[in-house]
């Protein structure tokens, strides 16, 4: 089966060739300039099924055009309860989620690293931040530097041996 992607080396690609690894299904990876060319295509009956995140599709899913199959986390999102996730439908393990963090130089002095936590974890209590990440498909906590590092370092094993395996990148 044919899947759209917003391009080569995408989250969305990625989900999709970590999908065929663990399912063992044969997914045809066609990739696309960018979310919207994905989504337009499989709208106009090209392509049967896309990989996107949720604020790219919600209006189209709220409309009846689209129809949601999975969520790729390991836990329902509040904003579609009833679509299941990849590994309630049969593929366990399964968990692909998008995170965004701050990068700082290495060195920077330890005392900016703290306040920075600290503003971030205020800046996470605020009901219309949190609800505002949460529309958006999003997870709003924060966390250790430590804990940063160490999830930075199990993505990036668990991506680069996908690519790897996918051959991504290779003639």
């Amino acid at each position: 089966m044919a899947y759209g992607s917003a391009g080569v080396g995408s989250t969305h690609h990625l989900a999709g060739e970590l999908l065929a690894r663990m399912s063992g299904a044969k997914l045809l990876h066609i990739p696309y300039k960018g979310d919207a060319a994905s989504i337009t295509a499989l709208l106009a009956g090209d392509l049967p099924i896309v990989i996107a995140p949720p604020t790219a599709v919600l209006a189209h899913l709220k409309s009846g055009k689209l129809r949601a199959l999975a969520v790729t986390g390991p836990q329902r999102w509040p904003g579609m309860p009833d679509v299941p996730t990849v590994a309630e439908q049969g593929v366990a393990g399964y968990d692909v989620r998008s995170w965004a963090g701050w990068m700082l130089p290495a060195g920077t002095p330890a005392a900016v690293v703290e306040r920075l936590q600290a503003e971030t974890q205020k800046a996470l209590q605020v009901v219309a931040v949190r609800q505002r990440l949460e529309d958006m498909g999003g997870e709003a906590r924060a966390s250790t530097p430590q804990e940063m590092t160490t999830m930075v370092a199990a993505d990036l094993q668990k991506w680069t041996q996908v690519v790897a395996d996918a051959k991504i990148g290779r003639l």
